[in-house]
């Protein structure tokens, strides 16, 4: 379905071990399912997900979460591969598809290999196809907030870890908005769309975004996030 039909592609750095190992699924993963929530916090059916979904990973080997820097360098023997799949992929009915590129080491990637200038929720425009341009958003990777977030990180600190974690997910829910509202309407104007996206979740709506991190992120109950948030006017 997810190919068949898709909406945007999500372009990452390499695929999950268990997704081979236990689910044998390769949507099957908490940095998909993660994502999956934030496309329906935009207005994307749970069931209507999958087809925004189209994974391209720029260094297709199943691997443990820690394997990033051992990967950095086959990047080169899989450009052929990388190359013909963006070009597919993004290749839409008369409009090119959006594509989301996520975390450090793929936005680079995008960066070398396209001659392009993106970081979080940087937006640019690639052609990997003559007469064929598509749209390309930084995002953080999926799971980056559940490091971000983590106090350990700060000293033990709670509530910079918080603060932090919430920078994220303004971060995080916003290339979702983008993403689901380009996939609908791939015709939309990029920079219009990402402002929109981002006055509507970091400012407008940024209390539920609030709600939003302590729920999935701290497994408040909704009431308990409700109070946090508004307590904090964060």
């Amino acid at each position: 379905m997810a190919l068949d039909n898709r909406k945007s592609v999500e372009l990452l750095h390499f695929p999950p071990d268990y997704s081979l190992t236990q689910a044998q699924d390769y949507l099957e993963s908490k940095t998909t399912d993660r994502w999956a929530a934030l496309l329906s916090e935009n207005g994307v059916a749970a069931a209507q997900t999958p087809a925004y979904q189209t994974i391209i990973d720029i260094a297709p080997i199943a691997a443990p979460a820690s394997a990033g820097g051992d990967l950095e360098g086959v990047y080169d023997y899989f450009t052929d591969y990388q190359k013909t799949m963006v070009a597919q992929l993004t290749a839409g009915a008369g409009t090119a598809l959006p594509m989301v590129a996520f975390g450090g080491p793929v936005r680079t990637w995008v960066n070398k290999t396209y001659d392009a200038n993106i970081g979080v929720l940087g937006l640019d425009t690639i052609s990997p196809a003559p007469g064929q341009n598509v749209a390309v958003l930084g995002a953080n990777h999926p799971s980056y907030i559940w490091y971000a977030a983590d106090p350990q990180n700060y000293g033990g600190d709670q509530a910079k870890a918080d603060a932090a974690g919430l920078k994220v997910m303004g971060q995080d829910i916003s290339a979702a908005c983008w993403q689901a509202g380009m996939g609908q309407n791939p015709g939309t104007d990029p920079q219009q769309a990402l402002d929109a996206c981002t006055q509507k979740w970091q400012v407008t709506d940024k209390v539920q975004t609030c709600e939003l991190f302590y729920t999935s992120i701290r497994n408040l109950t909704p009431p308990q996030a409700q109070a946090k948030c508004t307590s904090s006017k964060s």
